[in-house]
């Protein structure tokens, strides 16, 4: 049976270069912690936050790629289908109020996908439900670029 993944392999050398064995480690990094997208959202929210501490006086800071059971909690414990639909997602950007010591708004970052995947519009559906009256969510389509007035 063929390996439908890629596996990182690391190689074991001898003193004389020669090939002694490999190793396949448990655990390897992700190539990116977010993707391109968001990256480049990211550094434009930045300098926005930036801004808006300057003029507004409110000390926001970003905090990228958040586990979704970090800022909601499951309140119907009866309910075992609610506790999945917050392990193993996350949300792409939570803006934290210092002064306040609360979250300010949580941003998630659409692509096309978002209105064309049947999967990702059901999570997108959850998501919006678990927000609607606890944490204020944007919701902002992918752009090829950005201005600080978003």
């Amino acid at each position: 049976m063929k390996e439908k993944r890629e596996i990182l392999q690391k190689k074991i050398y001898d003193e004389n270069g020669k090939l002694k064995y490999v190793v396949i480690p448990n655990y390897t990094k992700t190539e990116y912690f977010m993707s391109k997208n968001e990256i480049r959202f990211y550094k434009i929210l930045i300098l926005a936050i930036t801004e808006i501490r300057e003029k507004y006086k409110i000390r926001l800071e970003v905090f990228p790629q958040v586990a979704l059971n970090r800022i909601i909690k499951q309140n119907n414990r009866r309910e075992e289908e609610l506790e999945k639909n917050i392990f193993a997602k996350s949300i792409d950007f939570v803006l934290y109020d210092k002064e306040k010591d609360e979250i300010y708004c949580c941003i998630e970052l659409d692509g096309i996908e978002h209105k064309t995947d049947p999967k990702k519009i059901e999570r997108d559906n959850i998501i919006n439900n678990m927000f609607k009256d606890n944490i204020k969510l944007i919701r902002q389509d992918v752009k090829d670029t950005y201005n600080k007035d978003i």
